[in-house]
């Protein structure tokens, strides 16, 4: 009786998570939020040769390169598909930051096979990649695209802010008392049987 019991609270469980898996993923495809919108101060100084690939942020500033404190420090935009934060190896120490929405950085838009091979349009993720790999770039355009950058996806009101790990942290935390609470809920619901 017991394990018939526990099979049922399984069940349960594995589907929760998998209607509370889509179910985000359905909100956040159906309904725009707003993503930060910026890139690190020393792009500014070579805009005039980046705007061939890039459309303009919001602001450049150096406070783009730090986790994002509060509400109005940074600008933001509505997006309506995925928050991303591009961290580009500095030349002396640290990351240079690009924030934004995943339709609104690129001029030629992100590598859509490539997007989709790592997930990056289905979960929060972070992964570093060679930059060929996920921009599209015409033919006809100078400028090189090498090196390796990491790119972080994110769905939800400026989830685009954190620093990579913090964006891991944040996520596994949610997940966790999520989960923790539905396995309380489901517990207490078979105690009073």
């Amino acid at each position: 009786m017991f394990y018939n019991y526990f099979l049922l609270f399984i069940k349960q469980i594995i589907y929760l998570i998998f209607l509370i898996k889509t179910n985000i993923f359905v909100f956040a495809m159906t309904q725009p939020f707003e993503c930060y919108s910026c890139m690190s101060s020393s792009y500014q100084a070579k805009w005039g040769f980046l705007k061939e690939m890039y459309f303009a942020p919001k602001m450049f500033a150096d406070a783009c390169d730090a986790p994002i404190p509060r509400k109005g420090l940074i600008p933001t935009v509505l997006c309506a598909s995925f928050c991303v934060s591009m961290l580009e190896p500095s030349v002396f120490v640290g990351f240079k930051y690009i924030r934004g929405c995943g339709d609104l950085i690129l001029r030629h838009g992100f590598n859509k096979t490539a997007i989709q091979i790592h997930r990056f349009a289905q979960v929060d993720k972070c992964r570093q990649l060679p930059r060929a790999h996920l921009f599209n770039q015409p033919r006809q355009l100078e400028v090189a695209v090498t090196g390796n950058l990491q790119l972080c996806t994110c769905y939800g009101e400026r989830c685009n802010g954190g620093s990579s790990s913090v964006l891991k942290r944040g996520k596994n935390l949610k997940f966790l008392i999520l989960f923790s609470l539905i396995i309380l809920f489901l517990i207490s619901k078979y105690l009073r049987i």
